[in-house]
């Protein structure tokens, strides 16, 4: 998220740098250069968009918007490995300083595994949770006085509540064969994708039991990876946070962003507004949908809510998959006061081989630690 920054100054930018239909090169002795040309461009489309009042044309800059973003970031991608939201010198900086640094780069879903009993098997680990085991590991070698941090998500089931854990209804659903099955779109839902779930649907919620199983197995699969140490303490170097645990911090979360003039509610639907969003496509973003579901990117910003967040350096390395999130997730912290040098986002492509990945990371911290 760090391209968004403004408190940076020898960007070493002109305007002859930014051109759209040339490539600039990155320099490397410059380790903000990809950050400020972002920044360039944010700024130029967000006045386009928000003064084209013509939906078709709105969508043609939108379009063309992400195609310049996309362009200044594969410069600083590197074998399927995007650097362009993080200033990996800041990072190594602030750890060396000895300032407090908290990484992320692995949040299990139980949805991938056992429903009934929270269980999780080595042998039957997702793709992305093994590439994320192995870049705690190097992350934990590079920062071992930093604190791992990790959502365990038992709230996403991703079965609906009229079901047991294995999907099989458990009740009869009653909804209007005119619409077949479809969720009409409200007024105020319009940028809502279709949802092929029933009218009022909510997603099954496990027993505490199950819950509490799927924290412990996740936090022995650390250990035995070596991940968590045999000497670390729950809460100082180490931190699973349960996602469904974040639902009170997400009610706190929407009662700060009210003060701010910043939430916007449509039946239970909970939208955050900002007109004046560093990225124009995230001027609106839905923190709670329609049938009273919190979205990942709410449950997320609601994790940085602690006083000492801002005080805190935050490295989060997930698939590309997450982009659109966590840009969303710094559109909300930024109005919290999250200095954007304490928030560094970096995107891999899940086609590289994990040992890939996990060397382009290790080469770009390695570039500045000393």
């Amino acid at each position: 998220m760090n391209e968004f920054r403004t408190d940076r100054e020898g960007l070493g930018i002109t305007e002859t740098d930014f051109v759209f239909s040339k490539p600039v090169e990155f320099k490397k002795e410059n380790p903000y250069r990809i950050m400020g040309l972002l920044k360039r461009v944010r700024d130029l489309f967000r006045k386009k968009i928000s003064e084209e009042t013509d939906d078709k044309k709105r969508e043609k800059i939108e379009t063309e918007f992400k195609t310049e973003l996309a362009k200044i970031e594969e410069q600083d991608t590197r074998n399927g490995v995007n650097f362009s939201r993080c200033q990996m010198v800041d990072v190594i900086n602030d750890y060396q300083k000895g300032k407090p640094v908290e990484f992320e780069a692995l949040g299990p879903y139980i949805m991938d595994y056992n429903l009934k009993t929270g269980e999780i098997k080595p042998e039957n680990l997702t793709k992305t949770d093994i590439v994320g085991l192995e870049i705690s590991r190097l992350l934990r070698q590079k920062f071992p006085k930093a604190r791992l941090i990790s959502l365990c998500d038992e709230y996403n089931t991703g079965i609906l509540d009229s079901t047991n854990f294995r999907g099989i209804p458990t009740e009869k659903i009653i909804s209007d064969p005119s619409i077949k099955g479809f969720v009409p779109k409200k007024k105020g839902y319009e940028d809502d994708e279709p949802k092929v779930t029933p009218p009022n649907a909510t997603q099954l919620t496990l027993p505490d039991e199950t819950k509490t199983n799927f924290r412990k197995n996740y936090e022995q699969l650390l250990k035995n990876q070596g991940i968590i140490r045999d000497d670390d303490k729950d809460g100082k170097d180490y931190l699973l946070v349960s996602e469904s645990a974040k639902t009170q911090e997400a009610d706190e979360l929407v009662r700060r962003l009210e003060k701010l003039e910043k939430i916007n509610r449509i039946d239970q639907a909970i939208y955050f507004i900002n007109p004046k969003a560093e990225n124009a496509l995230y001027q609106k973003i839905k923190l709670k949908d329609e049938n009273g579901q919190w979205t990942c990117t709410a449950l997320d910003a609601a994790s940085f809510l602690g006083k000492d967040n801002s005080k805190i350096t935050h490295l989060i390395i997930l698939p590309n998959d997450f982009i659109k999130q966590q840009d969303q997730v710094w559109e909300i912290l930024r109005v919290l006061d999250i200095q954007p040098a304490n928030y560094h986002n970096i995107f891999y492509d899940e086609n590289t081989p994990p040992e890939q990945v996990v060397e382009t990371i290790r080469e770009e911290i390695e570039k500045y630690l000393k």
